[in-house]
């Protein structure tokens, strides 16, 4: 972290301290939110606050206490795969159609989470193309739906923080 990211995380970190938790309040969480804003400090911590009592609010912090809803853990197939290494050409592969084609991946869409790092990045698989998402929706409460996908961006920002605690190098 250079010398201007630290002092961003440093008056983001002092502005919004009283709704900052532990677990959200890393580095490299703080600096996502100075980067996000082309680090126009003024509304980073705007936003930021805004989001810190969103997390509050839901309870974000303890989201991998909420059990897994089991229709849309059958019918609405998500994966957090872990850690890319570009030494394993996963970028390469995944970044050919005819390669996924020929696999018989068509309908699923991967996420690679972290640009910022040669190697600090998570791989995260979602079967969009094979998901009916009228019938999910007509068989469960739209809320419960929106709460298993808070659930999961906050395995994906936890495995996050893990890699970033690892490395010492923002995903």
């Amino acid at each position: 972290m250079n010398k201007q990211e630290a002092q961003a995380v440093e008056q983001l970190r002092r502005e919004n301290s009283d709704l900052l938790s532990a677990k959200y309040g890393t580095d490299y969480n703080v600096l996502r939110w100075a980067q996000g804003y082309g680090f126009d400090l003024e509304e980073a911590s705007a936003q930021l606050r805004r989001h810190l009592k969103f997390r509050k609010f839901y309870d974000l912090d303890n989201a991998d206490q909420i059990p897994e809803h089991e229709i849309l853990k059958k019918y609405f197939p998500i994966g957090l795969v872990g850690e890319c290494s570009h030494e394993y050409g996963i970028r390469d592969r995944l970044k050919s159609a005819t390669v996924e084609k020929d696999k018989g991946m068509e309908g699923i869409t991967f996420f690679l989470l972290g640009e910022t790092g040669q190697d600090n990045t998570l791989l995260v698989i979602e079967c969009a193309g094979r998901i009916d998402l009228v019938g999910i929706l007509k068989s469960v409460q739209l809320s419960d739906f929106l709460i298993q996908r808070a659930r999961l961006q906050e395995k994906m920002l936890d495995a996050m923080n893990e890699l970033e605690a690892e490395t010492g190098k923002q995903v």
